[in-house]
């Protein structure tokens, strides 16, 4: 056993600036002097025979070749650079003898030691040789001066065993083998050490071929990245989701008698479990990790088919219980140990005790939140080995919300390292199919540096200005290490796409707002746009950059989805024109936003196809078809001025095309023809009315609802909106609509309801949730009525619903408040007011 010499983090004088390093080591000493590097050195391995040690040799000639363009050989002696395995190779004990430095090991240590005639990279095991090569590269590649690189002692571990990353491939893109291939080897070299792919129906099953694509992922492919992870010491972890997020699998003809609904597979049908147990056994065994995540989350829907006996006995807990322990049976014979999403057992806590126990819960949680305890604190009570699983903040998303994923990342990586968490699982999620992988390296890398050193403050000190010091540093490191150029050009430029989501031209930063066609722009937009200061933040983002040597795709990618931001801002400024009436030029700036989506779609698919098999690409190359062909279509095209909307009591409705034709136009539902009323002066609509309007006689139909609110009211909420399900739709007396809102619900919010004349009523009812959406309840929370003064509590949520007895009050509002965070989103179906 070697001896420990005490090593801390020694600050360089003001003069020497830190090194920059990605994660940041857990001890620093800066010496005086540089090694230089020279084409006589070597890159001796201690051990010869040891494949592993030699293959992380290789990686540091490579690295030398590529910055240095100098040939270094592996092998031999002389010298240069010595790798091995602490207490197992002489020659490492030697030569940390000869420079008087001794440790005692740790789990997944290693030692560099950088002096003015050699260099020694010595760790605890191969893995931690590895390791310890990656941050020798770095040395090389970001702090070096001409051939040398600055003298030090470095002593490092992980502070968190597990460090790994999720890649969606089953929302749209199918990531190609030698993409799967680049995640691996860059991610190695930020000392991640597991992996998995998140599979609901694309692994090409041989006993069940009609479920998965053409491009689906095979068992010879999963075993081919197994093996090549291992050089990399990264695990390929198992995955197959296995109770909801079943739909792809359940539209399958033959396949929908294993349905509890549209969306969850049934553990009512003794047939559910003999598909798994199929499953299980061709994807497996395809896999060497004695892991595998079944997933098993967002079970909506679950007791309301074949179960819903079961769940009156058992519980909507005990049937979850159930189905988990018996999947966990299935994968026994195959020596796996089950990972679990841990949000069911978060919102039915009771069942924790009945859940395997050597399950491993992957405790997920997407907000910025300033503490993550109640996400990790019930797991760590039970006994459960955890581990906490924050995101880069991609889904759904035209580029990943940055800020958001830094203190996610961040946040839920400190909590859960400081309450013992078995490791990180930094999640990506392709919910709309458009995503690229390549938006995500930023939040990978931080999540790299976070699950290595976690940011935890000591006594006394801020930690949110802990977690803002360790980025800032991590910003400036970014540039040298991941693209091998000097300066934080590129991050800064990233990081402004990013934040363009902010800029009120951009739509919110949703895929779903660059599919917005162009009338109904013109119809959302109610007044006058100036989109400068956009145009200087996007001039900004796409200005000089600093070439990289690694990694140019990131750029390429970062540059399309400003270009995507671009399109959505001009296309805003040319609605609020035409809103206007300012449409004398509009048709020559229509023609422009056309050749925008021509070309996106061009560059769209070359990305695409550098990064994923081409199924699904189709779709999304639809998409941009039928935006093209909209814009085609606009000049012929009624517009409504005001577009569809709630009206609180009656409203006049002008139409207009772009080019003056005559609009023939309906009220009734019916087609427009000839024999229609010729649109001369406003409508006015005082009910539910839907207007059809055309130019004849081949223009297209269009088509605007005009939605009367069951009373007249103002309907606000301090929550986000999701997509179409505006606050209003949860006061239209149709229980089938509903508002839908935009991510977690946290204690405080509020949804209102404030009438234009206050008026007696004798009993109000609000239900929350939906069918298809049975958590996004109020799970916590008050109904409280407003006086025109001040708001009074007059029930509490029970299961998602309030209600209470108003005896003909005179109210003004109703207000729902969250006393408690919501894990989930909030749907509110319907205010009743009777």
């Amino acid at each position: 056993m070697l001896f420990f010499i005490a090593l801390s983090i020694i600050s360089a004088p003001d003069q020497v600036p830190p090194l920059k390093l990605i994660p940041t080591p857990q001890s620093v000493q800066r010496l005086d002097g540089a090694y230089h590097f020279t084409a006589k050195d070597a890159i001796v391995i201690a051990n010869p025979k040891d494949s592993d040690d030699s293959f992380a040799g290789q990686q540091l000639a490579d690295e030398i070749k590529q910055d240095f363009k100098l040939n270094v050989a592996v092998g031999g002696k002389g010298k240069g650079v010595l790798i091995g395995v602490i207490g197992r190779d002489a020659a490492i004990s030697k030569a940390l003898g000869a420079i008087k430095l001794a440790v005692t090991p740790k789990d997944g240590q290693y030692l560099l030691a950088v002096r003015k005639d050699r260099i020694i990279i010595a760790g605890v095991d191969s893995e931690a040789v590895f390791d310890g090569v990656q941050t020798l590269k770095q040395l090389i590649r970001a702090n070096a001066t001409g051939t040398t690189i600055p003298c030090c002692t470095i002593v490092d571990w992980p502070a968190l065993k597990m460090r790994g990353w999720q890649d969606d491939i089953s929302r749209g893109p199918i990531t190609t083998m030698d993409y799967l291939k680049r995640e691996i080897r860059t991610l190695s070299e930020y000392k991640y050490n597991f992996f998995t792919m998140y599979t609901e129906h694309v692994f090409k099953l041989k006993k069940h071929p009609a479920i998965a694509p053409p491009d689906g992922i095979t068992a010879k492919e999963v075993h081919e990245l197994s093996e090549y992870g291992k050089k990399y010491h990264v695990q390929i972890v198992g995955n197959f989701q296995s109770f909801g997020h079943f739909a792809n699998i359940l539209s399958v003809k033959g396949y929908e008698n294993l349905a509890e609904t549209g969306w969850v597979i049934s553990p009512a049908k003794e047939e559910s479990y003999k598909f798994l147990d199929d499953v299980y056994s061709e994807i497996a065994p395809a896999y060497d990790s004695p892991l595998f995540n079944i997933n098993c989350d967002e079970t909506w829907g679950l007791g309301e088919g074949a179960s819903k006996q079961m769940v009156k006995e058992m519980g909507l807990g005990g049937v979850y219980a159930y189905h988990i322990n018996r999947i966990a049976d299935l994968l026994k014979k195959y020596g796996k140990t089950p990972l679990m999403w841990g949000d069911i057992a978060l919102q039915h806590r009771e069942i924790v005790a009945k859940l395997p126990k050597d399950l491993i819960v992957l405790s997920w949680g997407y907000d910025p939140l300033d503490s993550f305890d109640d996400w990790i604190k019930p797991f760590k009570e039970i006994g459960f080995r955890f581990i906490v699983c924050p995101c880069v903040g991609c889904f759904g998303q035209l580029y990943p919300d940055f800020d958001d994923a830094i203190v996610n990342i961040s946040n839920f990586t400190r909590d859960g390292a400081m309450n013992g968490a078995l490791g990180m699982l930094n999640t990506t999620w392709d919910d709309s199919g458009e995503n690229f992988f390549g938006y995500n390296w930023y939040p990978l890398l931080w999540g790299a540096e976070c699950s290595w050193k976690p940011a935890i403050p000591a006594a006394g000190q801020d930690k949110n200005a802990v977690r803002e010091q360790r980025h800032a540093r991590f910003v400036k490191c970014f540039d040298p290490i991941f693209f091998g150029v000097p300066g934080d050009k590129n991050i800064k430029g990233l990081i402004t796409v990013a934040r363009m989501r902010k800029d009120p031209a951009c739509g919110g930063g949703g895929d779903a707002a660059f599919w917005i066609d162009l009338p109904r722009a013109v119809e959302k937009q109610s007044q006058p746009i100036d989109i400068s200061e956009y145009l200087n933040s996007f001039t900004a983002a796409i200005g000089p950059i600093s070439t990289p040597k690694h990694n140019v795709d990131c750029i390429d990618e970062a540059n399309f989805a400003a270009m995507r931001y671009f399109y959505i801002a001009m296309r805003t400024s040319i609605a609020s024109l035409i809103s206007g009436r300012n449409i004398a030029d509009e048709l020559k700036s229509v023609d422009s936003l056309k050749k925008q989506v021509r070309q996106l779609r061009i560059d769209y698919a070359k990305l695409w196809k550098a990064e994923n098999r081409p199924w699904w690409l189709d779709r999304n190359m639809a998409k941009y078809d039928r935006l093209i062909a909209q814009l085609n279509a606009f000049p012929d095209r009624p517009l409504f001025s005001p577009g569809a909307r709630f009206i609180p009591s009656s409203q006049d409705v002008t139409l207009y095309t772009l080019n003056g034709k005559p609009i023939h136009y309906t009220t009734d539902g019916t087609e427009p023809t000839e024999n229609s009323p010729l649109y001369a002066e406003p409508i006015q609509i005082t009910k539910t009315t839907q207007i059809k309007a055309r130019v004849l006689p081949s223009g297209e139909v269009a088509t605007a609802s005009y939605l009367a609110l069951r009373l007249p009211a103002k309907v606000t909420t301090t929550l986000p909106i999701y997509q179409d399900h505006v606050p209003e739709i949860a006061f239209d007396g149709n229980i089938d609509t509903y508002y839908w809102s935009y991510g977690q619900a946290l204690a405080g919010a509020t949804f209102t309801v404030i009438l234009n004349t206050p008026a007696a009523f004798q009993h109000i009812k609000v239900t929350t949730g939906h069918p298809d959406h049975s958590e996004d309840t109020v799970h916590e929370g008050v109904l409280e009525i407003f006086d025109g003064t001040a708001y009074t509590k007059i029930a509490d949520f029970k299961d998602g619903i309030a209600e209470a007895e108003l005896a003909r009050k005179t109210i003004s509002g109703v207000r729902i408040r969250l006393t408690k965070d919501n894990n989930n989103w909030l749907v509110v179906r319907e205010i009743e007011l009777r």
